[in-house]
């Protein structure tokens, strides 16, 4: 599951870029009216390479790794495409990307636009839908782990103990 700080981050990016309603997707919620801008994590968490293992002091071990997210991002109104456009654009800036990396958000690739104009009930419902892939950190404490304070070695032949300690 994806962390609250970076999803507030996503939802900021949508809503500081479009200043339209933004709004995760939620079958059970009723539509909000156009336009609106509406977010939804498609993929992920997908690890990315190995992860590192290190100990940390008191022995726990944090394992700390890549992973990867895919952000389905849903525009509606009469000007969804402008909005998407406005949005994929802004993923270029510095300062988009600065305000994204400060909730460990570092964007990998967007797909193309897809226009998906519909007809929902009597009128044309303007829609315009893109993906984009961002990478994050995984910093996890293994609690069930400990040192290893000392080992007893027991030779049972010649009826004697050794203590190693590391």
């Amino acid at each position: 599951m994806i962390q609250r700080v970076k999803m507030d981050a996503l939802h900021d990016w949508a809503f500081g870029v479009t200043g339209i309603k933004t709004v995760w997707m939620n079958q059970r919620a009723p539509r909000p009216p156009n336009p609106y801008c509406a977010l939804e994590i498609i993929a992920g968490p997908n690890k990315v390479g190995g992860d590192n293992l290190r100990q940390e002091a008191g022995g726990q071990l944090m394992v700390s790794g890549m992973r990867y997210y895919t952000l389905s991002v849903n525009t509606y109104g009469n000007n969804a495409n402008e909005l998407a456009h406005d949005l994929i654009t802004s993923l270029e800036m510095p300062s988009v990307q600065e305000q994204l990396r400060k909730a460990d958000i570092a964007i990998v690739e967007h797909s193309d636009i897809r226009v998906l104009d519909q007809l929902l009930e009597t009128d044309q419902e303007g829609r315009a839908q893109f993906d984009f892939r961002f990478a994050t950190s995984l910093n996890k404490i293994d609690d069930g782990t400990g040192w290893i304070e000392h080992v007893a070695l027991t030779d049972e032949e010649q009826s004697s103990t050794t203590v190693v300690n590391p």
